[in-house]
């Protein structure tokens, strides 16, 4: 792996990283999947991964190879999310460009799932019900996400989802389905891992310039 690389390499939607022995890195590229591959009739030339199917098998066995470890999922578009796209707007989007066009528009955004950015869009819904499902047979796994810009922490179905996507502009978020903290705010996230296999998280506010929340992970 060269410098100033980005991963997945080769045009492949997955790669795995042995960070060390207690902890393995998948990393997704979630727009692989999310996108029309009509418009790219290339898009798997250099990848023995071909099929959406090879991706979840490929995928399913590096989870299983990770048994024991604690397992971070990286990818771009969160499995969860309490931001815009997952359905939450703010006040202020309702207002945008105009009253009640704003309310429309966001509106048709929720429900009509035209944008693949959005959880509503049947590609990004397949995408998460398939790596949840399959997540959710091994231990110690997070995700770990930007694409929202803010800082969410969430725990659902038994699987932490760590949002940390807010380096440049910021939007609005909330604390339900799940959500254990979250800030429409700029900033990051740091997770430490221990020898013990425990971990934690710490989001740090560029406004408050410090840490504005922690959580356990894994005891």
């Amino acid at each position: 792996m060269g410098k100033n690389t980005f991963l997945p390499e080769k045009g492949c939607p997955l790669e795995k990283i042995e960070v060390n022995d207690a902890i393995n890195l998948i990393v997704v590229d979630t727009h692989w999947y999310i996108t029309n591959w009509d418009k790219h009739p290339g898009i798997n030339d250099g990848c023995e991964i071909k099929t959406k199917e090879k991706f979840f098998g490929e995928f399913e066995g590096l989870l299983k190879k990770s048994q024991g470890k604690t397992t971070l999922i990286a990818m771009h578009h969160p499995m969860f999310t309490n931001g815009p796209h997952g359905g939450y707007y703010s006040f202020k989007s309702h207002l945008q460009p105009l009253p009640v066009l704003g309310t429309i528009k966001n509106i048709l955004r929720k429900t009509s799932g035209a944008a693949n950015t959005d959880q509503q869009n049947d590609a990004y819904n397949q995408l998460r019900k398939r790596i949840i499902s399959l997540a959710q047979q091994h231990e110690k796994v997070i995700f770990v996400s930007g694409h929202e810009h803010s800082l969410q922490y969430i725990v659902q179905n038994n699987i932490p989802q760590i949002v940390s996507g807010s380096g440049s502009k910021k939007t609005a978020t909330k604390n339900v389905n799940g959500g254990v903290f979250s800030y429409g705010t700029q900033g990051f996230a740091r997770l430490d891992v221990y020898e013990d296999g425990a971990s934690t998280v710490h989001y740090y506010s560029e406004k408050e310039r410090n840490i504005v929340f922690e959580a356990n992970v894994f005891k």
